[in-house]
């Protein structure tokens, strides 16, 4: 007969198991947003000449760099 914690600890491995791909998917999607937004920022920071669009699209980055970190 399984203690409490044996079958603790299996119920527990059974939950982990189905969130492996919601885990698996949103890293995929932090990698690519923090490697999006570090070249937008490296081509609007080193390439653009300054402008009006060039501050907002700089921010959206920043913003969006951090949303993607946290």
């Amino acid at each position: 007969m399984e203690t409490d914690e044996e079958i603790l600890a299996r119920l527990n491995h059974e939950e982990a198991k189905q969130y492996v791909g919601g885990v698996v998917f949103v890293a995929l999607l932090m990698t690519a947003g923090i490697f999006g937004n570090l070249h937008v920022l490296y081509v609007y920071v080193f390439r653009m000449k300054s402008s009006n669009h060039r501050v907002f699209i700089l921010t959206l980055a920043t913003l969006d760099l951090i949303t993607c970190v946290v």
